[in-house]
């Protein structure tokens, strides 16, 4: 019960307070939900996000990769502008991390010679096989010799952020400026004239792809 002496000012102070807080519940409450369901995004990491996501695209393709990459466009179509977002922040991020001589030596290999260009579409590739995969050949890229690769049209995957952005707000994809890429590959540069180099640094992947 409120005290009998509380003038009307109080009062109304009181009632100003009360309705900050009411509105401030609701926000969160809208803000947590989408289509009437709990959104259970608060609960993850953006990285673990991400990896869901490519994950989830990747099993509704049944591994097709052209597939996958319409699916996750669809995907993040059903997302929030900020969402997006940070889905290719780490996408960037991932794209940075595989930027290795090593693994361009590996795709050099399976490829028959590899661009900039192309290295670029491979590690997209890479980044679309899921993080087990990514992690492990990121680590070591002559276990993809244990990995059947049935395309080399490895373009795709790295348009589905900025097309589904667009798509939804009519606006281009911002970038972050502290997620700029890599100029120049980590590692120790390998000479392509040289076979038995790439021989030596990835002796199982050559061996499948130069029997």
């Amino acid at each position: 019960m409120w005290s009998k002496d509380l003038d009307a000012r109080h009062l109304q102070y009181v009632v100003y307070f009360l309705g900050i807080v009411v509105l401030y519940f609701v926000k969160r409450h809208f803000m947590n939900e989408r289509d009437g369901k709990p959104s259970e995004n608060e609960k993850f990491t953006p990285e673990q996000l991400f990896w869901k996501l490519i994950e989830k695209s990747r099993n509704m393709a049944k591994g097709d990769y052209a597939i996958q990459s319409e699916k996750l466009e669809k995907l993040l179509e059903g997302e929030t502008p900020e969402f997006i977002v940070e889905f290719n922040n780490v996408f960037r991020t991932m794209l940075g991390k595989s930027y290795t001589w090593k693994l361009w030596a590996a795709a050099y290999i399976i490829n028959g010679g590899c661009s900039d260009d192309t290295f670029y579409d491979f590690r997209s590739w890479l980044i679309g096989q899921g993080e087990m995969v990514y992690e492990t050949v990121v680590n070591d890229p002559d276990s993809l010799a244990n990995i059947d690769i049935e395309t080399n049209d490895w373009e795709g995957l790295q348009y589905c952020a900025p097309t589904a952005y667009k798509n939804i707000t009519e606006n281009d994809l911002p970038k972050s400026d502290d997620l700029r890429l890599k100029t120049e590959p980590s590692g120790e540069r390998w000479n392509e004239d040289k076979e038995e180099e790439l021989k030596s640094l990835l002796p199982n992947l050559y061996a499948k792809y130069n029997p």
